[in-house]
């Protein structure tokens, strides 16, 4: 099991200790670093997604961060036809 492996298992095994929104969202924060080094990134997209939705209303920069993340991971996957979109799409 290489590095990565390891550090997503440690990282799933942590969700259910959390209930606070910003614990939960750096949690989902580090496993998303976790699948962009491994090149998965649709969960990447979901899980930014999800880091969106829990601070939506707390925190402004880190959404904008989460949705540069997001669009980042989507473009990747070239599940648009313009990178450019993307990103447009990114701030909305």
């Amino acid at each position: 099991m290489g590095e990565h492996e390891q550090a997503l298992i440690f990282l799933i095994k942590a969700f259910h200790r959390f209930s606070n929104p910003r614990a939960l969202a750096e949690l989902l924060l580090a496993r998303g670093k976790q699948f962009y080094k491994m090149g998965q990134f649709i969960p990447v997209a979901a899980d930014f997604s999800a880091i969106v939705d829990l601070l939506r209303d707390q925190n402004p920069a880190t959404v904008a961060a989460a949705r540069f993340v997001r669009a980042s991971a989507r473009a990747q996957l070239g599940s648009r036809t313009s990178q450019s979109k993307i990103f447009a799409v990114a701030s909305a």
